[in-house]
């Protein structure tokens, strides 16, 4: 027989299980930032949209870029990194001196829409609110 309270207690565990939430959610947090930035290097463009500079025989600026991203969770943190060449290009460590940018020194608004959208997900799942946004 319920007491009245079993609804209240269980949102309120739900509650204390909340600081837990990003350490949970980081692993598909990592996937949401790698999609998007793999967009972005499909795309050609810098983290703000920004198309990068092309090259010097015209075709496509670090096709490979995509390969070299690396992305990794450590607890609740995402660490995002490049392997490789394309690294030099990223910091203007290369012939001529040109710079494209590949990864977001900031959040960027789209690469915050798609974070906020996992978590968003992962606190209605957690909360018991139904849909998520």
């Amino acid at each position: 027989m319920s007491d009245g309270f079993e609804s209240l207690d269980a949102f309120a565990a739900r509650l204390r299980s909340l600081p837990e939430l990003a350490r949970e959610a980081a692993p598909e947090v990592g996937e949401a930032v790698r999609d998007e930035i793999g967009r972005q290097i499909a795309a050609g463009t810098d983290p703000d949209g920004k198309a990068w500079e092309p090259r010097a025989d015209g075709g496509q600026p670090l096709e490979t870029a995509g390969k070299a991203l690396a992305i990794a969770t450590v607890g609740p943190r995402i660490i995002v990194r490049l392997r490789g060449h394309v690294a030099r290009h990223h910091l203007g460590r290369s012939r001529g001196g040109v710079e494209r940018p590949i990864l977001p020194s900031k959040i960027t608004p789209t690469l915050g829409r798609a974070i906020t959208k996992v978590l968003a997900r992962k606190f209605a799942e957690r909360m018991g609110g139904g849909n998520a946004v």
